[in-house]
């Protein structure tokens, strides 16, 4: 057996147990420590996951020298601030996705990393290492389909919207000044993201897009409830896609 990498995760509410779950059985990768502004989520961590060192501070596990990388599953608006002081303490880094909460964030990201020589990685490429999309990429690559001039994605969300209907207890989905955005910035970033996989990073020309709030009925909420719920994009590459 290699080197065990050894994790941080930041961020142990329900998408931060997710990941805990997914390392409990990995030979070769260990969480060693948890790191949560929240008691509650911390000692479910703990107890769950017998992870011994929990922090309510983030910078105290991001002190750990035997620390190999860090996962961070935070609320975006969180995102850039915490991947930049993880990239200052040379750490490698998976984030959640949105990457942020902007473009700008999003540079300021990319630049902190690559100045600290860390690798940076978002979850938006999940939909990259299916098998659905490993056999479209080697039609692609084979030229079986010709010259691609159009592709079209698609996702529906049939579970409902998070924060009312699924994972009810995360209201911050329904706040774009904590989400960032709805439908659009936290489950069409995977199919963006699949889409300049397969196409291979073309470099966009231009982008239009229209989002919509008000699908089903109206909910009477104590949050704030701003983003959207429908939107369409049209993008167009270099190269005439």
């Amino acid at each position: 057996m290699g080197k065990i990498l050894n994790l941080g995760i930041i961020g142990v509410g329900v998408v931060g147990r997710f990941h805990l779950q997914a390392l409990a059985n990995q030979e070769n990768a260990r969480v060693i420590a948890v790191s949560d502004i929240n008691d509650e989520a911390l000692k479910i961590a703990s107890e769950r996951f017998r992870i011994e060192k929990c922090f309510k501070d983030y910078h105290g596990l991001l002190a750990l020298k035997n620390l190999d990388a860090v996962i961070i599953s935070t609320p975006p608006f969180n995102h850039a601030k915490i991947v930049c002081d993880a990239a200052a303490a040379g750490k490698h880094i998976l984030c959640e996705k949105p990457m942020a909460m902007n473009s700008k964030e999003a540079a300021e990201m990319v630049e902190a990393c690559n100045k600290a020589g860390v690798k940076l990685g978002i979850c938006s490429a999940r939909s990259r290492v299916t098998p659905q999309a490993e056999m479209a990429k080697q039609f692609i690559l084979s030229g079986k389909l010709g010259r691609i001039y159009y592709a079209r994605f698609t996702t529906i969300r049939r579970r409902g919207r998070p924060g009312i209907d699924i994972l009810k207890e995360s209201k911050w989905f329904l706040d774009s000044s904590r989400a960032g955005g709805g439908a659009l910035i936290d489950i069409g970033c995977y199919d963006i993201d699949l889409a300049l996989y397969l196409l291979k990073d073309p470099q966009p020309i231009s982008v239009s897009a229209t989002v919509y709030r008000g699908v089903g009925k109206r909910l009477k909420l104590k949050t704030r409830y701003d983003v959207e719920e429908h939107s369409s994009v049209f993008v167009r590459f270099k190269g005439g896609v």
